[in-house]
């Protein structure tokens, strides 16, 4: 994936990717699912999670603004506080700050 090459590339590496189905402006389309045609207004999406220092965020942004842009790749960027984030398995406080940290969503 060519974002999450470009992340890493600039010292990016945690980071949570899901397979979501969104809607947006489009109109629907028809496609072909188990020998029938169906039609459906959701397409197939990849959601990328990561919570990064607040002090990182510009230049997470601008990493994936530039890849997209060079790429042509259409993405939409959530930037959300975060106030903590804990390890479960090692129950260790890793950030815990109400406005240090954001969490980025790319959809």
């Amino acid at each position: 994936m060519v974002i999450t090459n470009a992340l890493e590339a600039n010292g990016f590496t945690g980071m949570f990717i899901s397979p979501v189905d969104g809607k947006g402006k489009q109109k629907p389309s028809s496609f072909f699912q188990c020998d029938s045609l169906r039609k459906s207004d959701l397409l197939p999406r990849i959601q990328l999670d990561m919570v990064v220092d607040y002090c990182q965020a510009d230049d997470l942004i601008g990493t994936i603004v530039e890849t997209c842009r060079i790429e042509y790749i259409d993405v939409h960027v959530f930037v959300l506080p975060g106030e903590k984030s804990i390890q479960i398995q090692k129950e260790e406080v890793f950030l815990e700050s109400p406005a240090g940290d954001s969490f980025v969503a790319i959809i």
